[in-house]
């Protein structure tokens, strides 16, 4: 009689996600001209191959990898109730921010890397965190928000 054969836990899928999660990585700790397809690869466990076939580019993952941790920032500067005070809408994100970079401080060092190396995806990304802090200055203090052409320095 044949020997059973013994059961091996499925590996776990290699995705996109995972691809996006490993470039932050990368780009956190060698800064973008580090982060090649060998290393993203090899920090995500799989073939250089996959990269091409889910993003056709290097420059593709980086750009999601950038638009991953844009997207993050943004929802934690989101205020979870439209109707807190000014006061408690600036302690809720605050709480927010302080609670993503601490459980994730490579997206700190991500974007961090990313302004003080001048990067492309570093200014799109300090564009649309300035954004968001625009609309929620103009949200929360409507009458108080300082003119247009001065709002940009404000944020």
């Amino acid at each position: 009689m044949p020997k059973p054969r013994e059961s091996q836990p499925e590996a776990e899928p290699r995705g996109r996600s995972q691809l996006i999660e490993s470039a932050i990585r990368i780009v956190a700790t060698r800064g973008r001209k580090g982060a090649t397809v060998r290393a993203i690869a090899e920090d995500a466990s799989v073939t250089a191959g996959l990269i091409k076939h889910h993003f056709s580019s290097k420059d593709r993952l980086l750009e999601e990898a950038d638009e991953t941790v844009a997207s993050r920032f943004i929802d934690a500067m989101t205020p979870p109730v439209a109707s807190l005070s000014p006061e408690e809408t600036i302690d809720a994100i605050a709480g927010h921010l302080y609670a993503l970079i601490g459980v994730e401080p490579e997206l700190r060092i991500y974007v961090r890397r990313g302004l003080l190396e001048a990067t492309p995806s570093g200014a799109t990304i300090f564009n649309k965190l300035v954004e968001v802090t625009v609309e929620q200055i103009h949200n929360h203090l409507p009458g108080r928000a300082p003119a247009d052409d001065s709002l940009l320095w404000t944020a």
